[in-house]
């Protein structure tokens, strides 16, 4: 059996990464996977590494900012887009196309114009809820509502999404949350020798905040926090847009914690990340799941995060980490402070932490949730090619 997975982002990003443990599954279960990527990224090189055929379809977000107009053309340049895949997929002859992202209406439209099964994963929030979609000005919901039912199966990686995205337009729609590799429950690196590869002074308390740079993060939230955190310094990491990055480091100057405050880039390795860290803070103003919560779950660190989105649907607040409401800045310091200055409690967090991770997000349990959805599919009769002259 062949699978087409289309996933448009080709960088290190969490949809990527998520997508390169889909095709792990898929492999191990004896499947061919071939890959098609938007554009060319670093990651595109450890898919070819576990076995997947790799391509590249030029396309874009249907969902990207746009007044009425544009909107149109997006969604009229994403259908063109489509028919590049469709030929890739003629010539691939693929048993099912696997859509890793809402904004990959092109592999859906291939698939549903070729006859071919086809799930549509969705990772991913509208802006009305602070997440980084944008409802098409030509269409709304209506729109969105339409082209959702053209997929056989729809997963959502969160009840979020899933009311966020949805609204009642799939009855059939599964939720499979995200999961991390067994390298994440790596506990064997040293702290000391962590700190010391970033050079993070080795007798501090460290509180880490990983992914990327951008507003959707938090990140404005958390540094205005920090200003009422002594004793301890802070690791960010992620790359960005270089003036939202450039803002951000204007904001650590302007607060005067600048000699406490580490910006590390892109970490090849987030494990070395985690295991130097003795508190993780996710600040986002939207989370469609959160990947970085279970990371540190894994890693057996106790999270301080805002209640929102998916988060909420991971920490279990008082059990598994802690929760605070977004904005809210002497919420956000009290309870990293709390954290910080509690040994006891920081231990009790991250055990229970670490436990639902080996119970709910191990790649395993996720790679068996996908192959339920998809088995089923490839398995039946293609339905006949619908005609579109």
């Amino acid at each position: 059996m062949k699978i087409l997975l289309v996933q448009l982002a080709a960088d290190i990003s969490g949809s990527a990464i998520s997508g390169r443990l889909i095709a792990e599954g898929l492999l191990a279960a004896g499947m061919e996977v071939e890959v098609v990527f938007g554009y060319e990224g670093p990651i595109i090189d450890q898919y070819r590494d576990i076995g997947c055929g790799t391509h590249i379809v030029p396309h874009k977000s249907w969902l990207r900012r746009a007044n009425f107009a544009r909107s149109f053309r997006n969604i009229s340049t994403e259908l063109i887009n489509s028919q590049a895949l469709r030929e890739l997929a003629k010539k691939l002859q693929p048993d099912l196309i696997y859509v890793n992202s809402i904004v990959s209406l092109a592999g859906v439209v291939a698939a549903y114009r070729l006859g071919i099964p086809c799930v549509w994963h969705i990772r991913e929030l509208f802006q009305d809820v602070g997440g980084e979609m944008y409802v098409p000005s030509f269409g709304g919901r209506q729109v969105v509502r339409s082209l959702l039912k053209l997929p056989d199966r729809v997963v959502c990686i969160s009840n979020a999404v899933a009311d966020n995205v949805l609204q009642g337009a799939r009855s059939d729609c599964t939720i499979i949350p995200n999961a991390v590799s067994e390298h994440s429950f790596d506990l064997s690196l040293s702290s000391a020798d962590c700190k010391q590869d970033f050079r993070v002074p080795s007798g501090s308390m460290i509180v880490g905040v990983p992914g990327t740079l951008r507003p959707m993060k938090g990140h404005a939230f958390f540094l205005d926090a920090a200003l009422q955190i002594p004793d301890c310094h802070f690791v960010i990491t992620g790359d960005g847009e270089a003036s939202f990055v450039h803002s951000l480091k204007q904001k650590v100057r302007d607060l005067g914690i600048e000699d406490r405050t580490h910006f590390l880039g892109t970490v090849s390795d987030m494990q070395h990340f985690y295991r130097m860290c003795d508190v993780i803070c996710i600040p986002s103003r939207a989370e469609p799941f959160g990947r970085t919560v279970i990371e540190a779950f894994a890693a057996q660190l106790p999270v301080v995060a805002s209640n929102v989105g998916g988060i909420r649907e991971i920490i279990d607040h008082e059990q598994t980490g802690l929760l605070v409401e977004y904005g809210d800045i002497s919420a956000l310091a009290h309870q990293i402070n709390r954290l910080l200055t509690n040994d006891s409690l920081r231990f009790a967090l991250a055990t229970s932490a670490r436990e639902k991770a080996e119970r709910n997000y191990k790649k395993e349990v996720y790679q068996q949730r996908i192959l339920n959805i998809v088995t089923p599919l490839i398995t039946v009769p293609r339905r006949p090619e619908p005609n579109t002259a």
